[in-house]
């Protein structure tokens, strides 16, 4: 399952023309991961580079502002759908072995990057 949504993070919403509240429900799903993602990506910094604070430092507080996001998306669907949001934390398939573990590590925050483009929620054209 995470493998699709790391592969096609810029490309994993429903077109413009759909409800905002399914696109929002989608971009909740790609934000559950991506924070999911980057803890798990810390707790593997820690310890294959325990010397590097900083880096540590800066991997939490991204993940801090995608549980922030998160959430006030989360807020927007229970102001717009009146009802309460709940989103599953997926279940990460990280491969076995340093090298491809840092493979995926780097993949997922490259195509995170994509996934934040100034259209994201708009209705676009």
């Amino acid at each position: 399952m995470n493998e699709d949504i790391c592969t096609s993070l810029a490309d994993r919403f429903l077109p413009h023309g759909v409800v905002e509240s399914e696109r929002l429900i989608q971009i909740q799903k790609v934000l559950a991961f991506i924070h999911a993602s980057l803890r798990e990506i810390t707790r593997e910094q820690l310890e294959f580079n325990p010397n590097c604070k900083t880096f540590h430092s800066e991997l939490e507080a991204v993940a801090s502002q995608i549980a922030s996001l998160a959430s006030n998306v989360a807020c927007m669907m229970c102001e717009r759908r009146n009802t309460p949001v709940t989103v599953e934390v997926p279940q990460l398939n990280r491969p076995s072995g340093v090298f491809r573990q840092k493979q995926w590590s780097c993949s997922v925050l490259s195509k995170s990057a994509l996934f934040f483009r100034p259209d994201l929620i708009s209705e676009g054209p």
